[in-house]
């Protein structure tokens, strides 16, 4: 028994075992598998060629045993844009690198160099740039005398990769390329026929039979167009030599050493081929002649969707702005992408049961490309009342848009926040706001928000959110306003016959030649219906029809009351402006009612222009002869909702006036609310300089209720006067009653 092993020995023992079995395992599949694949090469490398034809593309030979890797090589497909940049050398570190993370660093772009002369750069210079060496050739100092510089490159194109590219770019540092349009422009064209595009420059302003391709704007040349023109190179420089010191040519501008006018004048000459002078091509490329693009939001308004390149850009900054707003629009391109295809995707989900789980979750609102703006001013939002800088106005109501919009924020700010948050938060008020908008950012908004907890009511916590919406491109929106519908002026008429005889005659006036319009007075009280009868007939006399409906008021005088008595007198399809007897209209007022105005989608609310009491602007009776739109005439009304143009259909949808509100005011803001809440129609609401509210006594009754009563009073104190001409009238009552003082003592 002593000489029987423990149980840990034995255990011991089965461990090696195992483990030695295991090792022995692992080196039995290694010596299979190395004797697999020697089988398997030696196969391969005996078995007959499987090519047919026996030829290869441009008259390879298809050995036996060849296999080529890739498609590219067995078809010899070619890449398609070199792009190559002329540059001094002591830009490489500044522009040369903007160059290079900016638009030589785009996808579309499949190589890129640039290109300078003299001796190698140092180790220094250029780091991780791509940089081509022009030995042996003098100099690059500017475009002006960059034509031996420029051949050269040519040269160097053409032997290097003529074999792997189909189209070649050659610009200056001063330009901008915008890749993606580069790449739509070249797929239309054909490489192997002969292409040389690029923005018309002449060699002389007042010769415009020699024209080229400017280099600023970047020079396109296909790749048979290329290894076509390089043999001669070298004739046309001398050429170029001799018509330069010739002098009939001395002074004169032409034939200069210019790079790009050295190309134009080889195309022509050794090939036939001049620079593309199609007006479509010409509308690529855009000359920056005002400098637009060195201020941020004029860039996103010049930059059409389809240029392929920018120039002059006369900074780094300036650049990289221009790369920052162009990647921005390409971002909301994408964004649009995106919804389309989730949408199309989301719409045939039944198909496809995996789509569920794309299709039943919502993002948070990803955060934005970041395009650092022109500084623009914040407006500031609390209580309800938001507070700017760029408004005599120093407080204004938050506008039904501006608070639509905070409201989809906040839901997608509760929505970002409670992704994250447990339980779940709720939102007590929005504590504080700031928005601007610019061209190039858009809308931003900073939103301070106070939530509570969903289970503890008394629990308030404060979060900020930032948004940023970028517009996106230019939608065109059709418009179905009638220009031919009829517009039918409704106008109450109650004691204002003095007033009246005005309006009859601005309104003849402007409807002189508008034959697509009526009016219709609804005139309250018999006495006032028989003079307003005379007074029609009296300035209609000479018209050969008479366009003017009279009607009498039913009941006591209210102002919805009686615009709904007119309305009655038209069909559904009738288009009707709801106006004041005060009004001067301009006969330029008809077509935008007319456009503004469209049946079942949209409503036009005019802002009329009011005027002040000329005797307080004017208290030296030195009136003027006419009137305009300035601060010294008087102020647009915005607070008024009174004119509007409607088609009779959307009143009714919209539930009409309420004709229980007599006296001053407040049926038309009622009106207001009911067209945008019951009717949802949208509205526009403009300045409009062809209506002119000529001012009139105003008698606030006290028999209003208080809140009319109370803007019946701030119309009155506000149709005044201005602030200046208030404060000079008062100052000169003042100067009088202080030499009356003095005359008495």
């Amino acid at each position: 028994n002593s000489a029987m092993p423990s149980p840990m020995a034995k255990c011991k023992m089965k461990a090696k075992l195992l483990r030695a079995q295991i090792s022995c395992r692992r080196l039995l599949y290694v010596l299979i598998f190395v004797v697999g694949c020697f089988a398997a090469l030696t196969v391969y490398s005996t078995r007959p060629a499987v090519w047919a034809p026996s030829t290869l593309f441009r008259g390879q030979s298809r050995t036996a045993g060849y296999r080529p890797l890739l498609l590219k090589t067995e078809y010899q497909l070619k890449d398609p844009i070199f792009a190559g940049v002329l540059l001094q050398r002591k830009y490489l570190n500044t522009i040369g690198k903007t160059i290079n993370k900016t638009w030589a660093s785009e996808r579309e772009i499949n190589a890129f160099s640039l290109f300078i002369s003299g001796e190698n750069h140092s180790s220094n210079e250029a780091l991780d740039l791509q940089v081509t060496t022009l030995r042996n050739v003098p100099e690059f100092t500017s475009y002006k005398s960059s034509l031996i510089q420029t051949f050269e490159v040519l040269k160097y194109l053409c032997f290097h990769h003529a074999d792997r590219y189909s189209w070649f770019l050659l610009t200056y540092n001063d330009t901008y390329i915008v890749s993606r349009e580069l790449l739509n422009i070249v797929k239309r064209m054909n490489p192997d026929s002969l292409v040389y595009f690029g923005k018309l420059e002449y060699e002389h302003k007042m010769d415009r039979s020699d024209y080229f391709c400017s280099g600023h704007a970047g020079v396109l040349l296909s790749n048979k167009a290329l290894r076509a023109v390089v043999p001669f190179l070298d004739q046309c420089l001398h050429s170029i030599a001799q018509l330069h010191f010739e002098p009939a040519n001395r002074g004169s501008g032409r034939y200069t050493e210019r790079g790009d006018a050295g190309i134009g004048y080889c195309m022509k000459q050794a090939l036939g081929v001049t620079c593309s002078a199609s007006e479509e091509s010409q509308t690529y490329f855009f000359h920056d002649m005002d400098r637009s693009t060195q201020r941020m939001g004029s860039i996103w308004e010049h930059i059409s969707n389809n240029v392929v390149s920018i120039f002059p850009v006369r900074s780094e900054e300036s650049m990289l702005k221009i790369h920052l707003v162009l990647k921005a629009k390409e971002l909301v391109h994408l964004k649009q992408a995106a919804i389309a295809a989730e949408t199309q995707l989301c719409q045939q989900r039944t198909l496809v049961p995996m789509l569920d789980t794309v299709c039943s979750t919502n993002d948070p609102v990803p955060p934005q490309h970041d395009v650092t703006p022109e500084f623009q001013p914040w407006q500031t939002i609390i209580s309800g009342m938001v507070y700017s800088e760029d408004t005599e106005v120093p407080a204004v109501r938050v506008s039904p848009a501006l608070s639509s919009e905070l409201n989809l924020l906040i839901a997608n700010a509760l929505y970002q926040i409670n992704t994250q948050e447990s339980p779940q938060l709720v939102l007590k008020k929005l504590g504080s706001a700031m928005v601007r908008y610019n061209a190039a950012a858009g809308r931003e908004a900073i939103l301070d928000l106070e939530l509570g907890s969903s289970r503890n009511e008394n629990e308030t916590m404060t979060r900020r959110v930032h948004f940023r919406r970028p517009p996106g491109d230019i939608i065109s929106i059709r418009e179905t306003g009638d220009y031919n519908a009829t517009v039918h002026v409704i106008v109450p008429i109650s004691n204002v016959e003095e007033r009246l005889r005005m309006f009859l005659k601005s309104y003849l006036s402007s409807t002189k030649h508008q034959p697509h319009t009526k009016l219709i007075l609804v005139v309250y009280g018999q006495e006032e219906f028989r003079h307003v009868g005379l007074l029609v007939a009296h300035y209609t006399r000479h018209r050969r029809e008479n366009r003017i409906t009279i009607i009498k008021g039913v009941g006591e005088f209210a102002r919805g009351r009686a615009l709904e008595q007119g309305l009655n007198m038209l069909a559904n399809g009738h288009l009707a402006f709801l106006c004041d007897v005060d009004m001067t209209i301009d006969d330029g007022f008809w077509n935008r009612c007319r456009l503004n105005a469209i049946q079942g989608r949209r409503v036009y609310y005019p802002v009329f222009f009011s005027l002040y009491n000329m005797e307080y602007v004017y208290h030296n009776n030195n009136k003027p002869n006419g009137f305009w739109v300035s601060r010294e005439h008087g102020h647009w009304v915005w607070y008024s909702y009174g004119m509007v143009c409607i088609y009779k259909s959307d009143y009714i949808a919209s539930g009409g006036f309420d004709t229980t509100i007599v006296g001053w005011g407040g049926e038309d803001t009622d009106f207001f609310e009911r067209v945008l809440l019951r009717a949802k129609l949208e509205v526009i609401k403009a300045p409009e300089p062809s209506l002119i509210h000529r001012w009139h006594t105003k008698h606030c009754s006290a028999s209003l209720n208080p809140q009319q009563y109370y803007d019946c009073l701030g119309s009155k104190a506000e149709a005044l006067a201005g602030k200046k001409q208030l404060a000079e009238y008062i100052f000169q009552l003042e100067e009088q009653y202080n030499r009356q003082d003095k005359s008495k003592l």
